[in-house]
């Protein structure tokens, strides 16, 4: 079973959302998880393609993810949550 592509449009998308946010001081942790798990979505399977997301990351951002509970700030489904949107 070959797995689909990834969603490059999606991934677009998310990338600029990434960027703007950060740009309005807006990205928390809270934010940037959820835009991860976006993209994580969007990668359709492929998780590095998912690593385009650590140049938003704060500090420490990346080592809580890979951390036991990686969701103590962010939602345990990840769709139940949207990322902030930039007015």
């Amino acid at each position: 079973m070959s797995k689909r592509e990834p969603n490059w449009d999606e991934i677009g998308k998310i990338s600029q959302h990434a960027e703007a946010l950060k740009a309005a001081g807006k990205m928390d942790y809270s934010a940037w998880r959820a835009l991860f798990a976006e993209a994580e979505v969007a990668c359709n399977g492929f998780w590095d393609y998912t690593e385009f997301m650590f140049q938003f990351a704060g500090p420490g951002w990346i080592k809580r993810l890979s951390s036991p509970n990686p969701n103590r700030s962010a939602p345990v489904n990840p769709g139940a949550q949207r990322s902030p949107q930039i007015k």
